[in-house]
């Protein structure tokens, strides 16, 4: 299990938490979650990069849907957690028999 903690409004890199159990916590205290997560989770996360897990918490309070606006991006974004990731990431299904010897990524077409 991951556990990110409550004070953490940064992170960059994939974070995996690996086996049929294993969780990311978006929002704990020294390796626990609290009963009551509202007052102690309400600093915005920025990840930039990936989360990869069989469950994901998403703890986090911080803003509110009813704060955002149609025209927000994630550099202003109202949501209590944020992911920025690019384009480039691709993983076949495990159970693919494809073998993959390189990856190239280009620019969207605008």
């Amino acid at each position: 299990n991951i556990y990110i903690d409550n004070n953490v409004t940064e992170l960059n890199g994939t974070f995996i938490a690996r086996g049929a159990s294993g969780k990311i916590y978006t929002c704990s205290h020294g390796g626990t979650t609290w009963g009551d997560i509202g007052p102690n989770c309400t600093a915005q996360l920025k990840i930039y990069g990936a989360l990869y897990a069989n469950e994901i918490l998403w703890l986090r309070t911080a803003n509110s849907l009813k704060d955002g606006s149609a025209t927000e991006n994630y550099g202003s974004s109202k949501a209590a957690e944020t992911i920025i990731d690019g384009p480039f990431r691709y993983y076949p299904h495990p159970s693919s028999t494809t073998r993959l010897d390189a990856i190239t990524s280009l620019s969207p077409i605008l």
